[in-house]
């Protein structure tokens, strides 16, 4: 947490625990019935060796269970029209997050973002995403960058599987950006003896001579998995969302687009995760049914697929518009803001903006999309700008920009929003530069 140092965190457990050499502890765990490389924590006393055991590097899990002091969530961007934007962040479910420090194996994970040759784990293959889990939680190290926007899933599985995000082009990361991470503690892997891009000088940094380089390595990433726990797991993310929200009653509906449309990527199927281990899945009705984040359908990716059981309440068409009417649910939340919005006259007449959500989890934000919907509700937005929005692709922060600099980030924002717009709202993919097309983004007030 920020101001939160070693001394207050965890010196007193780590000597405690390692007073010598003596830096492997286990922890019981069983796996999780749905995805392959999900654990769950086991009753009882530690295991050893045997099968479902987890062997923790130097602090013990009941450490990793403590609640540490927390810094205030992100605060709401406030424009001066009254309106008001949400950030969001994608998150890592719960049961992706390892219940303390892994033993490490390896100085860096395998996959390097960018280079193509690394990219040895096929998603679709169970074992492959044991695998790669299991890579990433045996490195000391795992290398990550920004991609199409700066919030990224690998940040939060990195961090998930207890190992030490080495982030690149850090330095360059839009005050707004990615909000939710630690950015204080991120930036100390940067800075460790012996640590670089890529590798590790065995030299300097060495379990053998594991008293500095792996007390300060452990400083750094305590911190980093008590905060990943209590920031960046789903459900800690449903929670801050709901915070935002009046629930008047304990029931939700979560809804997607139309059969065919973009359901809103890793954000949208992490806090649908999140609101059910929060609510109770019986509390949570996804309509139409979400159906990739059900075991039965098959896993489509390494860590937001495949991790529920089925749907405990199934409703057609015509019960949910009656549950509207009765107001029946509690809250309103839209899976993907930049796509057509079911029951969105029902919705908008009977419910108030703060029991109404949206989720934007796209890499760039359409500010029109937010103008003519954020008065209606919650607007929860994935990549922040440093302003308001005046338009489709202008924010008032672009005041000081020179003429030049305004032109050039208008087409290039331009050009992303009006892909990733033709995406969402109707599944089309565009080129940038070579076709641009404009996509009205159409509003359905009835089920299909």
């Amino acid at each position: 947490a920020a101001g939160e140092t070693f001394q207050t965190c965890c010196r007193q457990t780590l000597e405690l625990q390692v007073p010598s050499v003596n830096f492997v502890t286990p922890a019981r765990t069983r796996p999780s019935p749905f995805h392959p490389a999900a654990m769950q924590r086991e009753p009882g006393p530690a295991a050893g060796q045997a099968s479902g055991s987890f062997q923790c590097f130097a602090l013990t899990s009941e450490f990793f269970d403590q609640t540490p002091q927390l810094p205030p969530w992100p605060a709401p961007q406030r424009c001066p029209s009254g309106l008001k934007i949400y950030p969001i962040a994608i998150g890592i479910a719960d049961e992706l997050i390892v219940p303390c420090i892994p033993l490490k194996r390896f100085d860096y994970a395998l996959v390097w973002p960018g280079d193509r040759r690394t990219y040895s784990f096929n998603h679709r293959i169970s074992e492959d995403t044991v695998a790669y889990h299991e890579n990433l939680r045996q490195a000391w190290f795992a290398l990550t960058r920004p991609k199409g926007g700066w919030d990224c899933l690998r940040h939060y599985e990195i961090l998930a599987a207890g190992s030490m995000p080495y982030f690149l082009d850090l330095k360059r990361r839009p005050a707004k950006k990615a909000a939710f991470l630690p950015m204080h503690l991120l930036r100390v892997a940067k800075t460790l003896p012996g640590v670089y891009e890529g590798r590790i000088d065995p030299s300097t940094f060495s379990i053998r001579t594991c008293v500095r380089p792996c007390g300060k390595y452990l400083e750094t990433m305590a911190p980093l998995l008590r905060y990943t726990k209590q920031r960046l797991a789903a459900s800690k993310l449903a929670e801050y969302l709901l915070s935002h929200l009046r629930v008047h009653r304990r029931s939700v509906l979560f809804l997607l687009p139309p059969d065919g449309y973009h359901t809103g990527g890793y954000a949208s199927r992490n806090m649908f995760y999140g609101l059910r281990r929060v609510l109770g899945p019986e509390n949570v009705v996804d309509y139409p049914m979400f159906a990739e984040m059900y075991a039965a359908h098959g896993r489509m990716d390494m860590s937001t697929t495949g991790l529920l059981h089925a749907p405990a309440i199934q409703l057609n068409s015509s019960q949910v518009e009656d549950w509207l009417r009765a107001r029946k649910f509690g809250a309103v939340i839209y899976s993907n803001a930049r796509a057509p919005l079911l029951f969105w006259d029902l919705v908008v007449s009977l419910y108030a903006p703060e029991e109404v959500a949206f989720l934007d989890g796209f890499d760039h934000a359409n500010g029109s999309n937010i103008l003519r919907l954020a008065p209606h509700g919650r607007y929860f937005l994935r990549e922040m700008e440093e302003g308001c929005p005046t338009g489709p692709y202008t924010w008032n922060s672009d005041g000081n920009a020179s003429a030049t600099e305004k032109v050039r980030r208008l087409f290039a924002v331009a050009c992303f929003v009006l892909l990733e717009d033709a995406i969402a709202a109707t599944g089309a993919f565009v080129a940038c530069g070579e076709r641009m097309i404009s996509s009205a983004i159409p509003v359905h007030s009835g089920a299909r």
